[in-house]
């Protein structure tokens, strides 16, 4: 039996589609199992031995060279190009008659493949008749791919509920890391892993024995020192937690005692450092503090001023003289909500120093990621692929939820996971990329959450793995 599988993009749906990977290979033992996926994805499920080929669709690749910013005229010699890439991909999926062909995709790219593939039978993702699955936003995404699968009789004996098999993923151990990492890792002290003198210890050395060293004292700390791991960021900026309160929760981590990792793309690195620039000149306007850490606390304020006078003292008092006891109230709350900005970034930058909070963000592969995620005792991130990896990785989990629902996206392991929202927000679950609120209501389903509260969480589910840890040790010792 030959089986095509498409799934280009979307990498936490390809995590969970290897559930479904490893139920057919299961089913199946002596098929053949081919997939077409991006390249950029690859490593997370090439070493899992149950496919056998893959084709590859260059999204990001296809993307530059299509690029219309660039030379009008050189867009359109590349256009040419990109459908050469295209036709040879679909050339050698051609080459093989398949018994089946899914697409888990059903968008337009994975749709030239699946009308250009030579298989005995077709299905799509989104056709009849598991139609409402798929627009159900309230059962988990990975029923709609085995509902794919589970069209054709000769897979109706896959399971269809829980249990089923996990998520998984191959990862790599860190061997090595960017060279051009403005992170000099080769000063941490192997014995507390803290000094405090940063590119000073090597800088007579070569970049090559500083890179090797740099690798070793990582490989080091994920293997001997219980260390957490906190991804900021997510595709959609609706999903995404205000960076100063995760830089609280990393902070209030490491006073712990806990070494913490900051993980994210190259591109958001850039990003990170901008918003940590704009955290140092906060914008202070109509009340509204940037991140919102402080609106509430500061409209509160407000209203305590307000409600000093009775109704009568208010109707009788000067426009003038409220605006000068607002304004007075306004110049109040910015010391001191300048005051505790401050003590956080100089906590934040102390505690950077000392190789406490580590920024690995834009350093690291996807592969390196889900290794560093396999190793740590903790994860806290937003819905992205990371939240997936933790989950795949069976490595306990905070998941912060807004605008999407996690009973359709959230992690499928969830014995070791603790999913954070606020129910009370109307507008939960809305699955728009750009929130229609403004001002201080702006991803208020985001930035209500409490930092504080998230690690309290952080410290119960650390706590309950130092309990099982401690079990696992006596029954051995028994």
């Amino acid at each position: 039996m030959k089986i095509l599988l498409i799934k280009i993009s979307s990498m936490g749906d390809i995590i969970d589609s290897t559930a479904i990977i490893r139920s057919m290979h299961e089913l199946f033992p002596d098929a053949q199992i081919d997939m077409i996926i991006d390249p950029a994805y690859l490593k997370l499920v090439s070493n899992l031995k149950i496919v056998n080929n893959f084709f590859f669709f260059d999204e990001s690749t296809y993307k530059s060279l299509l690029n219309f910013k660039k030379n009008k005229f050189l867009v359109f010699a590349n256009f040419f190009k990109v459908l050469k890439k295209i036709h040879f991909e679909i050339k050698k999926v051609r080459m093989t008659y398949y018994d089946y062909v899914f697409d888990l995709q059903g968008i337009e790219k994975s749709l030239l493949f699946y009308f250009l593939s030579r298989g005995k039978q077709k299905n799509c993702k989104w056709s009849l008749p598991y139609k409402s699955i798929y627009e159900n936003k309230h059962s988990h995404a990975v029923y709609a791919l085995y509902a794919t699968v589970r069209k054709c009789d000769q897979f109706k004996s896959i399971p269809f509920s829980f249990p089923f098999y996990q998520p998984e993923v191959s990862t790599e151990e860190l061997l090595d890391l960017n060279s051009k990492a403005n992170y000099d890792f080769s000063a941490i002290n192997k014995n507390d892993c803290i000094n405090e003198n940063l590119n000073k210890s090597n800088n007579n050395k070569g970049p090559g024995e500083n890179l090797k060293k740099t690798s070793d004292n990582i490989r080091y700390i994920v293997d001997n020192i219980r260390y957490i791991v906190i991804s900021p960021f997510t595709r959609w900026e609706t999903k995404n937690y205000p960076i100063l309160y995760y830089l609280i929760i990393a902070v209030l981590l490491a006073n712990e005692g806990y070494k913490v990792f900051l993980t994210g793309s190259k591109g958001e690195s850039i990003k990170f450092r901008e918003q940590i620039d704009v955290i140092k000149n906060y914008v202070f306007n109509d009340f509204i503090l940037y991140d919102r850490f402080y609106a509430l606390e500061i409209l509160e304020n407000i209203d305590k001023l307000q409600s000093k006078n009775n109704i009568q003292d208010i109707g009788k008092q000067k426009e003038t003289d409220k605006q000068q006891d607002i304004d007075k109230q306004k110049e109040t709350n910015k010391t001191c909500n300048s005051n505790k900005l401050e003590e956080i970034l100089e906590n934040f930058n102390k505690l950077q120093d000392k190789k406490k909070i580590i920024d690995l963000i834009g350093m690291i592969s996807i592969d390196q990621l889900g290794y560093l995620i396999s190793k740590s005792a903790l994860f806290i991130g937003g819905d992205s692929l990371a939240s997936h990896l933790a989950s795949a990785c069976n490595t306990a989990n905070i998941v912060i939820f807004g605008p999407t629902s996690p009973l359709r996206v959230g992690p499928l392991n969830t014995q070791n996971s603790i999913i954070v929202r606020n129910t009370t927000i109307d507008c939960l679950e809305c699955y728009q990329r750009k929130c229609k609120l403004k001002g201080i209501e702006n991803k208020k389903c985001m930035n209500s959450l409490s930092p504080y509260k998230i690690f309290d969480l952080a410290l119960l589910l650390l706590k309950k793995q130092k309990i099982q840890i401690q079990h696992m040790n006596e029954n051995k010792n028994n």
